[in-house]
Formats: structure tokens, C-alpha cells, sequence
């Protein structure tokens, strides 16, 4: 019982600093290889993540920052996924634009551009790698 307590607290751990780091990479490669936009395709989004180095296997935070809900939707029920999307987007609001889940991606855009690092909330700094 304390193993699978001290394992879903990394995971949860894990999946913060994941979040963060996202936030911070996946914008600015997506606007320097893609251009401004309102919203980007699956493609170009795990693209983007592959090049600034982030985990794949968070890459629907990815889709739910860059996608509109429709799309998210869409590319979840064609690859036979159970995702929620306001449940991520609720996820990122809270750890990274103060609870509010309605951010833009020009608020994404623009997170973390005034520091090269940050805190997790638990004490650890760093850029979030895996």
C-alpha cells in the first residue's frame, strides 16, 4: 500500500512538472517552426514536441493547449482514446495561469518567457525533464 502511495505521488509529481513543461517548450517551438496561430493540427504538435524534447507520452497536453475541443475530440475517438479535455485544460489552468482554464494560446505562448526556470510547487526547480 505505501509502494502504490509513493508511486502515485511520482506519477502525479511526473505529470506537474510534464505539464510545466510543456507550457514553456512546446509554444515557441511551435510558433518558430509553424508560424503564429490560433490553434495547430495533431501533426504539427507532436512534431513540436519531438523537437523541443518532451515527452511523448504527455502529448495530450499538447493537443488540449494547441487544439480546439472539437478537434481534441475528434483525433481522441479516432484513436479509440478516452481523453477529457476540459480535464486537462483544468490541469494546466491550475498549475500554470492561476485556475483559469480559458488561457489562449497566445497566454501559452508567452509562459515562462521570463525565466529559464521554475518551481514545481514541491520544493524542486528545474525544466521539468523526464
Amino acid at each position: 500500500m505505501v509502494f502504490n502511495l509513493m508511486a502515485n505521488c511520482f506519477s502525479n509529481l511526473k505529470r506537474r512538472r510534464a505539464i510545466k513543461k510543456y507550457a514553456k517548450k512546446l509554444g515557441p517551438t511551435l510558433k518558430k517552426n509553424y508560424g503564429r496561430s490560433n490553434y495547430y493540427s495533431p501533426g504539427q504538435i507532436k512534431t513540436a514536441a519531438s523537437n523541443a524534447n518532451l515527452s511523448i507520452s504527455h502529448i495530450c497536453v499538447g493537443y488540449a493547449m494547441y487544439m480546439e475541443k472539437d478537434a481534441f475530440d475528434k483525433l481522441h475517438q479516432e484513436m479509440g482514446e478516452q481523453c477529457s479535455y476540459e480535464g486537462i485544460r483544468t490541469e494546466i489552468g491550475n498549475l500554470c495561469f492561476s485556475g483559469d482554464n480559458s488561457f489562449t494560446t497566445s497566454e501559452t505562448m508567452t509562459y515562462g518567457a521570463d525565466s529559464s526556470d521554475f518551481t514545481d510547487g514541491v520544493g524542486f526547480t528545474g525544466d521539468g525533464g523526464d
